[in-house]
């Protein structure tokens, strides 16, 4: 377990791609939404990187591109709600001012740790009905 920056930019080689990648050092957030080359959308420190990393990715599992690299085919509203809605130890060090302001990205945080809330409930009432049943197994002799 280490910690470290989980980190998120576009690439304007690259349209339509996110690159998902960690780094111990926090990358520079210089320049505009327009200019040429990577461009950071987002970063968060985590206390356990390698975690932070394994939840983002398996949130955009279905649009890997490239492992190795890091590229996902999805947008950097839903790259960043996949990273910042985990519910591991993380501090949001920069995110875009454009996708702070959208309406949507907290919306699709929210979606996110509902759908994190309601795994969770169903895998308590597996856990209970399966203690139950050993219960119930025990007091009955079967």
């Amino acid at each position: 377990m280490y910690g470290g920056y989980l980190v998120i930019e576009s690439h304007s080689a690259h349209p339509g791609l996110v690159r998902i990648f960690e780094t111990s050092t926090l990358p520079s957030a210089s320049g505009s939404a327009h200019r040429r080359g990577p461009r950071l959308l987002f970063a968060a420190r985590f206390e356990d990187l390698s975690a932070g990393h394994m939840h983002a990715h398996a949130a955009l599992r279905r649009q890997l591109l490239d492992l190795d690299e890091g590229w996902y085919r999805t947008d950097p509203i839903r790259a960043v709600a996949a990273a910042d809605a985990s519910e591991l130890s993380h501090r949001r060090v920069f995110i875009d001012p454009e996708l702070a302001d959208n309406p949507r990205l907290c919306a699709e945080i929210a979606a996110r740790r509902s759908r994190h809330r309601l795994g969770d409930r169903i895998w308590h009432a597996v856990g209970i009905l399966a203690l139950a049943l050993l219960l119930l197994r025990l007091l009955l002799g079967l």
